[in-house]
Parts: C-alpha cells; structure tokens; sequence
C-alpha cells in the first residue's frame, strides 16, 4: 500500500537535522510531524500555505518564556517566509517600560514613569490584549522606543494598539526621522482595536511619546505594535509569548475578544504548559477543561483559525526530574483528539524521560534544566518548522490519509534503519494512518494485520495510561471497545486497537 510506504520516505527527508546531532540529544526525528485526526484540518493548513501567494497566511503563536524571546519563533518564521513569502513581523512591545527582558531581535527603552501588567499575574490591574502585556503612563513626558537589530526592506504598515478613548495622550509616532501625530479621539468612531500607521521602509527604530493637549487627557496605555507588509501575500508570524505564564494566562485577557480577530489568524498555536506542573510536579485535574475553555473562546473569537497544541519538553526543577511531563503530554494529546486541534508531541521528539541532560551536557540546554541555550531554541525552531514541512509533504503524496496520529509511551524507542525499515519499525513508532488497517514493507507487497491485544484493567488503570503503554490512543480504544465516557472497571477486558 501507498500510505506507509510514504511515510518511510519522509523519514530520510532531507528537511531533517544531522543525524550526529539526532543520535546526540536523543531527537526522534521520525516522529517530528504535525499529528491530526481529521484530514480536512490538515488539508486546511496546506491549503492556506499553498495559497499564501495570493493572501496572507497568519500564525499567533502564545507561549511562555520558552516563547517571549523569539529564540525558535524567529527561526520558524524565517523559515517559512523564505519559502511562501514575507508578510511582516508582526507584534512587537517595549518590554522594557513593563520591567521585563525583550526579543532577540529588537531592543526596547523608554522615558518616564510607566506602570505595567503581565497576563500571568493572578488578578492584573491593567486590561490585557493579545501582547500578554499592557503599559500605562500617567507622566506626559513618557515615551517607548524599539528598535530592530536588522531593519525589513518592504513596503510596510504599522498597527498601533492602544486604548483608543477621549483621555488617552496624544502621540507622536516617529518611525527613523518620519514622525507623525496621531491625535487619539478622532478614531473613537472606529471600530478597529488599532490604528494604521504607512512606513516608507526600511525603518528600524519606531518611538511613541506621549503628548497632553488638553487637560483631559490624563494617560496613556499601550498594548503592542505590529508591523506587516502592505502587500496582502505570504506568511506573517506573531510571536507573543510571556515568561512564567500558563494556560491560565490567556483567561485573563479581556482585549482578546477585539485584537486577536484584528490579526485575521490562519494558525493559532498554544505553547504553554512548563509554568503549569514543574514547581509541584502536579498535572491538575482542572487543567483539561481549563484548556478546553480557552479553546471555545478561541475559536468563538477566530472561527476559522486552526489550533495548535504542544506538549512541553522534558523538565527538571532544582535538580529534581519532573515526572509529570509525560502525564502532561498525554493530557495534551487526548485534547487535541477530542477538540479537532493540530498537535506537535515535542515532548517525544525532543527525546522524551530525562533527554534534557544530553541536551545540556551538548549544550543545548541551560543549567537550569528549564531553559534551552540560543542553539537549543534555534534547533527547536527548525524542527517545528521541519515538522511542518514532511505534514504538508505527507499530505501531498498520500490522498488516501485520514488521520495521522502518533501514539507515543515512555520506553526506548527503535529509530527506523535508513537502509531497512521493517514492519515491525513502524509498529513499535506507533504509526497510526487511516486507511489502510495494515501496515507494509515498501520491499514487499505482503501485508501484516496489525492485531488488536487484549488489557484487562488493574486498580489505578486509566485510559490514557493504558493508551501509552499500548502505543495506541483514548480516541482509538474507546471506539474499539464502545466506550460512552473514559470511565473502566477492575476486570473489564479492553481491546488496544
């Protein structure tokens, strides 16, 4: 059959990293695709990617600390605009008024007194947008600057989000030398989060000081800059990421509702998790639908966005392994099925129990056993974007697929030879692809069922741990078995598709 035959193809693709770096930090790079259980999800990303000639293609990706630096968000969106085309940065903000560490590519600095809110905190004084952060002045001689490390050369806009209100400060907005006053009531009829600012190109340092012309106006609040192309093609990577948020974070953004949409998002991928169980090493029972809430809100607000989901890497705390990256990953993974959410198993590729070791002592890792070094977020990026790739590459030479879903349990995985993948290989890589129910040998046209086994259910037993033990997922096993709820019984026998 066709469908597994690609597959051992896109194993020796070429998109992939040296094998010497793979073998060294323990990458399972037969494993890096972007799973989902739902062809026409799938087929929607390729279809907007292909199209990103014609219209903008648009990724929002949220995270943490692992994110708020653009270490691997800057190599995806790199990578992905050299191949379908650059449509701009996307969001910037001048960490530095809100007390905080900035991008690896723009520095930021500011005058005057400003008071500021993270989305992490637990009740935040200021509104939060889709930034993660808001800045507010009350000093009317405050002002912000960013400058980029290596200036666009497009033709570009800049969209300036700030609370648009018959109080707020005027501002002047100098882009280089080009400055240009933006009186601030005289878009209160607007219905957009933001106001467009033309660029001539090539600008590197943008500054917005504040200006009081009335007595009035008492402040200012800020909550990003984005900066795209005025050509309505290719691909446009935010980057918002917020050093120690969670999930949580993203419940407390009430100017999410309005801004998110204004971005028109084609991806919207959710990369936290880190900040959720590694100080108790505790996976809480109200994470899931926690998770699942921000989903609805999601796609209440951007109904046509696909959603991204990610397990985290493998963690330690204080010298102290954390277990409960793989409980995490496994959450993940049984969301990502039951919500029809794309799903990136990092925690596997990257080497699964205990990997984060060989990546420090490679150093790929900080000493912190939390944090990747600036090559480890760069490696991070290129394998995010490789996995992209072989998805898009599966999908175009397999218009049989259904589903691609790669269950994954904590053993010691075979990598597939480069000069004879077996049967047996793909089995115990947890391949699943629908159709075909069989797997085969590209050397053969014989086909070997892959049989279902039987587990019959000990105390403390619960579908997700049966499903990584098996290799198999939740999803699978409670359609074998005609399973109504994720509720099983001491004794009860369960067919493992």
């Amino acid at each position: 059959m066709k469908i597994n035959f690609i597959f051992c193809f896109i194993v020796l693709s070429p998109f992939f990293i040296a094998q010497n770096i793979n073998s060294e930090l323990g990458i399972k790079p037969y494993l890096n695709f972007i799973q989902f259980g739902d062809k026409a999800t799938a087929n929607q990303l390729k279809n907007w990617l292909d199209n990103s000639s014609n219209e903008v293609f648009t990724v929002v990706h949220f995270g943490d600390s692992h994110i708020q630096a653009e270490g691997p968000t800057s190599v995806v969106r790199n990578k992905l605009q050299s191949q379908y085309g650059d449509a701009g940065r996307g969001m910037m903000f001048p960490y530095s008024a809100a007390n905080s560490y900035t991008s690896i590519l723009y520095s930021s600095s500011h005058k005057g007194e400003w008071s500021y809110s993270k989305s992490f905190q637990f009740k935040p004084k200021l509104k939060i947008g889709v930034s993660g952060m808001t800045i507010r002045t009350t000093d009317k001689h405050a002002s912000v600057s960013m400058m980029l490390k290596k200036p666009s050369l497009m033709n570009q806009k800049a969209r300036l989000y700030l609370e648009i209100d018959s109080s707020s400060y005027d501002v002047l907005f100098i882009a280089d030398s080009d400055s240009t006053l933006i009186r601030v009531k005289d878009f209160i009829s607007s219905k957009n989060p933001y106001i467009e600012i033309p660029l001539k190109g090539k600008e590197s340092k943008f500054t917005l000081q504040v200006i009081q012309e009335s007595n009035r106006q008492n402040h200012f609040e800020f909550y990003g800059l984005s900066l795209e192309s005025v050509e309505s093609k290719g691909v446009r990577y935010h980057s918002v990421g917020v050093g120690a948020a969670q999930y949580g974070s993203m419940l407390v953004e009430p100017l999410l509702v309005d801004q998110l949409p204004s971005l028109n998002p084609s991806l919207i991928i959710l990369d936290f998790g880190t900040n959720n169980y590694l100080y108790d090493n505790i996976v809480r029972p109200e994470l899931g639908p926690e998770i699942e809430k921000i989903i609805r809100n999601l796609r209440s607000y951007c109904p046509k966005a696909l959603i991204l989901l990610t397990s985290t890497q493998d963690l330690y705390y204080k010298s102290k392994h954390i277990t409960s990256g793989i409980i995490f990953r496994n959450l993940i993974d049984s969301l990502a099925d039951k919500n029809n959410c794309l799903f990136w198993d990092w925690y596997a590729i990257s080497g699964g129990k205990k990997s984060l070791l060989k990546w420090k002592d490679a150093g790929y890792a900080q000493t912190d056993l939390i944090h990747l070094t600036t090559k480890g977020y760069q490696l991070k990026g290129e394998l995010l974007y490789n996995a992209i790739i072989n998805t898009l590459d599966t999908l175009s030479k397999n218009s049989e697929l259904r589903e691609f879903k790669i269950p994954y349990r904590e053993v010691k995985d075979v990598t597939p030879s480069t000069t004879n993948i077996k049967v047996q290989d793909k089995v115990e890589a947890g391949i699943s692809t629908k159709p075909p129910t069989t797997l085969t040998n590209p050397k053969s046209d014989n086909q070997t069922p892959v049989k279902g086994r039987v587990h019959i259910v000990k105390k403390g037993d619960t579908l997700s741990e049966i499903a990584n033990r098996y290799r198999s997922n939740v999803s699978q096993i409670k359609k074998t078995n005609n399973l109504k709820s994720d509720k099983i019984q001491i004794g009860q026998k369960l067919i493992i598709p």
